[in-house]
C-alpha cells in the first residue's frame, strides 16, 4: 500500500491534467475514450492507495489493450514481488492529511464536468468514481471534505438516475444503494434530512436563469438533479431510487411537509412558471372547426396540438424533463398540498386578472402577466398530473377513492374560477376592425390576442385534464363548465387555436362522460344550456343592452349540432325527444335576435356577421324540424307523373353537374367558414305525440320566423363586405328552400289549390336579390375585360399583385350563390317566377356566358359556370 501511496500524486496529476484537456477542450470520440480510461485509472489508483485492507481486490476485467490499462497491469505484478514494510502511524496521518488537503478539488471539478458529457463511457466511469469515494475511501475523508466531495459525488449519481441510457441509471441506482447500507438507516434518513430540501429549492430557483440564458445542458443537468433528490426523499421503496415507482405508486416522502409550506411553494410554481412561459409565436391562425367534424383524424390532431404546446424557454427534452419534475414534486407533496397548491394558483390568477381588467390599454407589462399566468397553469395542471396517477386507456387513471374525494373537492372550488369573468372571457381577437372579405378571425395573430389565447388555452388543457380524472363524474360538473366550453368553441369572437383546443377538450369530456360525440353531448345536456341562454336573454332585454358574441356563437354550436344529432340518431327516441322540443326556445331566442339586430342604428361588420351567421344556423334547424314533420306524414313530395320521362336527359344531367354541391370548388374556397352544405338534412321521425294530424300542420311559426329573416338578409344583400353578402345568400337559400318544401307538402295533402307560401316571398324579397344580381355581374364583366393599357399605373401594379384577381374570385363566389337562389326558386315556384325570369335574369345570363366560355387568366378559377349550368337546367325542368 505504501507503493501506491508513494506514486499516487505523481500518477493523479498527469491523469487529471489528461482527462480535464480531453473533457473541456476535445470534443472528439477518441478523446471521450482517452478520458474516461483515465478516470477508471483515477478511480482504482484511489482504491489501492487510500482504501482499507480488507476491501482491496482485483480488477479482473481491466482493459489489457489500452496503454493506461496496461499500465497498470505492469506496476500491480511488480507490487507484490515487493515487501511492505508498517509505516508508523504519523505518516499515515500525513498521507490522510495531504490527500484531504490537495484531492478533493481536483475531483469535485471532473465530477462537475461529466454530468453533460454525451459519452456514455465517460459518464459511466465517473459513476465508478463515484463508488470509490462514497463506498470504499468513505471512512479517510474529513468531515469537510464528506460534505464537499461526499455530496458531489452524491449529487453525480442522483443526477445519472434519469439517464438516457438504462445501463447507467442502473449502475446509478447500485451505487446509492451501496452507499444507503454503508451508512445504516438512521445516518441516511439524518443524511438526507440535512441537504435534500434546501438543495432543491436552491436547484429550482436558479432553473430560470439557466432557461432564458439558452443553457439547455446545464438545465437538463440541473432538472435530473432535482429529480434526484425528490425520488431519494422517498422510504418504503420496493425497488429503491426507482423513478417509475415513485411516480406511478403511493409512496409517502420524508420533504412533503418542507416543500408544502407557502414560501417554499411560492418558489416552486414562480420557478416552473417561467419555464412553461408559452412560445406565443407558435400561436398562429389555422382553420376552424365545425361541430360535425368528428372524424378520427381531426380529434387525433387537435389532440396532438393540445399535448404538444410549445414553450420560449424549453426545447421538446428539456420540456418533457421539466414536466416530469413537477409531477414528481407533487408526488413528494401529496394530494392534500398539491390541492392547495392548485387552488392557490387560480385564486392567485383570478385576483391578479381583476386588477388588470381595469387597464383600458395593454402594456408589455400586462403582456408578460399573462404569460406567468399561462405558465402557473401549466404548473397547475402538471401538479394534478402528478396526484392523479397514471393513466390507462381502458380504465382511465389509476386514482384510489380518498384522492378521487379530494380532486373532486378541489374541482367545486377551482372550476367556477376558471370559468369566470374576466379570467374565462379574456378577449383572444381583436373586437374592432375595418371591413375586411377574408375570415372571420383576421386579426387573431395580434400581439395581445395570442397572449389571451395561451391563458385560456392553459385553462382548458387543465380542465380537459380534470375530465379524464373524474371519468363520469365529470357529469356533475356539466353546470358549470359545459357552457363557458361552448362559447370557446365557436368560431364567432375566438382565436382559432383557442377554439380547437376547446373542441379538443368537449371530445375529451364527451368519451370519458360516455357520449357517443360532441353533438350527442350537447343534445342530451341541452337544458343546461337553454337555462342559461335565456337567463341572458332576459338580462339584456332588461338592460336594453347589446348581445355578447359568445352568446351568439352558443346558439349557433346548439343549432349545428341538434341538427347534426338529428342527422345521426335515426329512430333513437332518446335523442328525439331532448333536441325536438328546442324549436319553442329557438323561436323565443330568434325574436330576442331579431330585436338586438332592429335596435342598432349603426351596424358594425362584427355584429351583423355574427347575427346572419346565428340566421342562417336558425334556418338550417327550421328545414331539420320541416323534413322531419314531413318525412313523419309519409308523403313525398317529390312525387313527379310520367311526362318526366321525356326529361330522362335532363336527369342525367344530375350527375355530371352535381347539383348537391355548392357550385364551385370548396377546396379552393375563399370564405371557408361558409363551406357548411345548407342541403336538406337526412329525415329523421318524430316522437310519439307528435305526429301531425290528418289536415297537416300549418307551419305558420315556421313560416314567420323564415320571413322574418328573409327581410333581415335581404337588407344585408347591400353592405359593402362580400363575405357577409355571401353569408345571407346562404341563409336564403336555406329560407327558400325551406318554403318550396312546406308548399311542395300542402299541394300534396290538399292539391293544386293549396296556398304556397314561397310565392309572396319571391314577391317581397326579389327585388334585392335582383338589384345585387345586376350589381355583381356587371362589376364581374367590367373586372374581365380591362385591359392593362387602360389601367393606371397603381391598377397595373394591383393587377401584378393579384389583388384585383382576388376582386374576381368574390364575385365569383357571390353571383354562384345568387344563381343557387334563382334556380331554387325557378324549381320551386314553377310559372309564377317566368316573367321575373324572362325580364330580370335572361339579359344577365346572356352576357355571363360569353365571359364564363372565356379562359380564364393564370390559374383563376371559374365560380359561376356550374351554378350558371344548373340554373339552365332548372329552367328548362320549370314553366320558366
Amino acid at each position: 500500500k505504501d507503493l501506491w501511496q508513494s506514486i499516487l500524486p505523481g500518477l493523479f496529476a498527469g491523469m487529471y491534467g489528461t482527462c480535464l484537456s480531453k473533457l473541456r477542450y476535445s470534443p472528439s470520440a477518441s478523446s471521450h475514450k482517452i478520458a474516461s480510461l483515465c478516470v477508471e485509472t483515477l478511480a482504482c489508483l484511489l482504491k489501492q492507495a487510500l482504501g482499507s485492507d480488507d476491501r482491496e481486490k482485483a480488477d479482473a476485467e481491466n482493459d489489457t489493450e489500452s496503454i493506461a490499462a496496461s499500465l497498470f497491469a505492469a506496476v500491480n505484478i511488480s507490487a507484490k514481488t515487493i515487501e511492505k514494510p508498517s509505516a508508523p502511524q504519523s505518516k499515515l496521518d500525513d498521507v490522510e492529511s495531504e490527500v484531504n488537503s490537495r484531492i478533493p478539488g481536483p475531483l469535485s471539478v471532473l465530477l462537475s464536468l461529466m454530468p453533460g458529457i454525451r459519452s456514455k463511457s465517460v459518464r459511466l466511469s465517473g459513476l465508478h468514481l463515484c463508488r470509490i469515494i462514497l463506498v470504499d475511501t468513505n471512512f479517510i475523508w474529513t468531515e469537510a471534505n464528506k460534505k464537499s466531495l461526499g455530496r458531489k459525488a452524491f449529487e453525480y449519481c442522483l443526477t445519472l438516475l434519469r439517464d438516457d441510457s438504462g445501463e447507467i441509471a442502473t449502475c446509478s441506482r447500485e451505487i446509492l444503494r451501496s452507499f444507503k447500507e454503508s451508512l445504516g438507516a438512521m445516518r441516511w434518513r439524518r443524511y438526507l434530512s440535512q441537504i435534500i430540501a434546501p438543495s432543491i429549492l436552491e436547484l429550482v430557483e436558479t432553473l430560470p436563469f439557466l432557461a432564458k440564458s439558452g443553457k439547455s445542458a446545464e438545465l437538463r443537468t440541473s432538472l435530473n438533479l432535482v429529480d434526484g433528490y425528490t425520488i431519494a426523499s422517498f422510504r418504503d421503496m420496493e425497488n429503491d431510487f426507482d423513478f417509475e415507482e415513485c411516480l406511478n405508486e403511493k409512496r409517502k416522502s420524508d420533504i412533503g411537509a418542507a416543500l408544502g409550506c407557502s414560501e417554499s411553494l411560492e418558489v416552486i410554481k414562480n420557478a416552473f412558471a417561467v419555464l412553461f412561459t408559452p412560445d406565443i409565436g407558435s400561436i398562429v391562425p389555422k382553420p376552424m372547426i365545425e361541430v360535425d367534424s368528428s372524424s378520427d383524424s381531426t380529434k387525433l390532431a387537435l389532440r396532438y396540438e393540445g399535448n404538444m404546446l410549445r414553450f420560449e424557454y424549453l426545447d421538446e427534452k428539456n420540456a418533457s424533463a421539466a414536466t416530469a419534475s413537477v409531477r414528481l414534486i407533487a408526488r413528494a407533496l401529496g394530494v392534500k398540498r398539491c390541492a392547495f397548491a392548485i387552488d392557490g394558483v387560480y385564486a392567485d390568477m383570478f385576483e391578479a386578472c381583476v386588477r388588470s381588467a381595469g387597464s383600458r390599454y395593454p402594456t408589455e407589462g400586462s403582456h408578460r402577466e399573462r404569460l406567468k399566468w399561462a405558465g402557473l397553469g401549466v404548473v397547475a395542471t402538471e401538479l394534478l398530473a402528478g396526484v392523479s396517477g397514471p393513466f390507462s386507456s381502458a380504465i382511465g387513471p389509476c386514482t384510489s377513492k380518498s384522492t378521487l374525494k379530494v380532486l373532486s373537492s378541489l374541482a367545486s372550488s377551482v372550476f367556477p374560477i376558471i370559468v369566470s369573468e374576466p379570467l374565462w372571457t379574456l378577449p383572444s381577437v381583436s373586437e374592432t376592425r375595418h371591413n375586411d372579405p377574408k375570415e372571420d378571425n383576421i386579426g387573431a395573430g395580434s400581439r395581445h390576442g395570442s397572449y389571451n389565447a395561451s391563458v385560456v388555452m392553459v385553462l382548458m388543457r387543465f380542465l380537459c385534464l380534470y375530465a379524464r380524472v373524474l371519468g363520469t363524474d365529470i357529469k356533475l360538473l356539466f353546470p358549470t363548465i359545459l357552457f363557458p366550453l361552448i362559447e370557446r368553441a365557436s368560431p364567432i369572437g375566438n382565436h382559432s387555436s383557442v377554439q380547437r383546443t376547446a373542441f379538443s377538450t368537449l371530445w375529451t369530456i364527451s368519451e370519458t362522460a360516455g357520449y357517443s360525440d360532441i353533438s350527442s353531448l350537447l343534445a342530451m345536456n341541452v337544458d343546461y344550456l337553454l337555462d342559461i341562454i335565456s337567463l341572458r336573454l332576459r338580462k339584456y332585454a332588461w338592460e336594453g343592452s347589446h348581445l355578447e358574441r359568445s352568446l351568439m356563437g352558443v346558439v349557433e354550436v346548439i343549432l349545428q349540432s341538434v341538427v347534426y344529432q338529428r342527422q345521426v340518431s335515426g329512430n333513437q327516441s332518446s335523442i328525439q325527444g331532448v333536441v325536438f322540443d328546442a324549436g319553442a326556445i329557438v323561436g323565443n331566442m330568434l325574436k330576442c335576435f331579431l330585436d338586438h339586430f332592429d335596435r342598432q342604428s349603426n351596424i358594425s361588420n362584427l355584429s351583423a356577421l355574427d347575427t346572419v351567421r346565428v340566421f342562417r344556423s336558425i334556418n338550417i334547424f327550421i328545414a331539420s324540424s320541416v323534413d322531419r314533420v314531413i318525412d313523419c306524414s309519409g308523403i313525398d313530395i317529390h312525387a313527379t307523373g310520367d311526362d318526366d320521362e321525356d326529361f330522362d336527359w335532363l336527369n342525367r344531367l344530375n350527375v355530371e353537374l352535381n347539383v348537391d354541391t355548392s357550385g364551385y370548388d370548396e377546396s379552393e374556397s375563399l370564405f371557408e367558414e361558409c363551406n357548411a352544405d345548407p342541403t336538406d338534412p337526412p329525415p329523421t321521425t318524430l316522437p310519439d305525440g307528435d305526429h301531425p294530424s290528418d289536415e297537416g300542420p300549418a307551419f305558420t311559426r315556421e313560416i314567420n320566423a323564415i320571413n322574418s329573416i328573409l327581410s333581415r338578409c335581404g337588407y344585408l344583400l347591400c353592405h359593402a363586405q362580400l363575405h357577409l353578402q355571401v353569408l345571407c345568400c346562404q341563409s336564403m337559400l336555406t329560407g327558400f328552400e325551406t318554403l318550396g318544401k312546406i308548399g311542395a307538402f300542402r299541394r300534396a295533402r290538399q292539391g293544386e289549390s293549396a296556398s304556397n307560401p314561397l310565392l309572396p316571398s319571391i314577391a317581397e324579397y326579389w327585388p334585392a336579390i335582383i338589384a345585387r344580381l345586376r350589381a355583381a355581374s356587371a362589376s364581374y364583366v367590367s373586372s374581365n375585360r380591362i385591359s392593362r393599357k387602360e389601367l393606371s399605373i397603381r391598377n397595373a401594379m394591383a393587377e401584378d399583385l393579384g389583388e384585383n384577381t382576388q376582386s374576381r374570385k368574390y364575385l365569383g363566389v357571390l353571383l354562384a350563390s345568387l344563381f343557387t337562389i334563382v334556380a331554387e326558386l325557378c324549381a320551386g315556384s314553377d310559372g309564377f317566377f317566368e316573367d321575373r325570369f324572362r325580364h330580370d335574369v335572361y339579359p344577365i345570363i346572356a352576357k355571363l356566358v360569353g365571359e364564363c366560355l372565356q379562359p380564364m387568366r393564370g390559374r383563376e378559377t371559374n365560380f359561376i359556370l356550374t351554378p350558371l349550368l344548373v340554373l339552365i337546367k332548372s329552367v328548362f325542368e320549370s314553366s320558366c
